[in-house]
């Protein structure tokens, strides 16, 4: 990651700006697929949490009720 965050997209060399496309195309063909792979890893887990407690307190309710319905 540290080479890709050295490429030079912008170069200022003498007071004079040179912009490099291809770099530019190389840090967002790796950096983006990075940031959804991120981004869906984070929101799996948040899935996750979310579900078991939704599953633990629909268990605990069916408890409650078969425990009242004895």
């Amino acid at each position: 990651m540290q080479t890709l965050m050295s490429t030079d997209i912008v170069q200022y060399d003498h007071s004079k700006e040179i912009f490099s496309k291809e770099a530019l195309k190389l840090f967002l063909a790796v950096s983006l697929p990075m940031m959804l792979f991120t981004f869906l890893a984070w929101y799996a887990v948040y899935w996750c949490v979310n579900h078991r407690e939704k599953v633990a307190k629909f268990k605990q309710q069916l408890r409650m009720k078969s425990e009242a319905a004895v």
